[in-house]
């Protein structure tokens, strides 16, 4: 009988946060201003199931800054208190997959080997920043998701 696990952790990955109120077409700038980089310990839950409040960016201008020739946003020259790239932290995540197998010898050629294996066995759900969503003319805040779930199959190997 063996027993085998991987154990896997990382930290945030960094994103930053636009402004696309007056976008002329799909590109839009960073925000503008400043707020707290770092997400709370316990974000706020929203309306919908699984999702929650990461950052509060209430603090940033949303739909400050228009280009006086162009009318829109999307051309230079930009302020200077625009967002810096990749400016804010998204939460860390952790995982821990097991997997317990016995081999059992029948015949010279053949051995069959019984199974378990668990991913995610503490059925832990990891907080993921929703990326196409750090717009703040649609949201006053950066959108999270949980997601995670407890996996388990067994299986009959035939080793030959």
């Amino acid at each position: 009988m063996s027993l085998s696990g991987i154990f896997n952790a990382q930290s945030g990955t960094p994103f930053s946060v636009y402004d696309c109120t007056k976008s002329a077409s799909a590109t839009c700038i960073r925000a503008i201003g400043s707020a707290a980089t770092s997400g709370s310990g316990n974000p706020a839950e929203r309306d919908t199931p699984n999702r929650f409040e990461y950052i509060d960016l209430r603090g940033l201008k949303a739909g400050s800054y228009v280009n006086a020739i162009t009318g829109t946003s999307i051309y230079g020259p930009f302020p200077a208190d625009m967002t810096a790239r990749n400016a804010f932290r998204g939460p860390g995540a952790w995982n821990f997959d097991a997997a317990l197998f016995k081999t059992f010898s029948v015949r010279e050629w053949v051995t069959p080997q019984l199974r378990a294996e668990v991913y995610n066995v503490f059925n832990h759900a990891n907080l993921f920043i929703v990326g196409n969503e750090t717009d703040i003319s649609r949201y006053g805040y950066a959108p999270a998701r949980r997601d995670g779930r407890r996996n388990i199959q067994f299986a009959l190997r035939i080793i030959f």
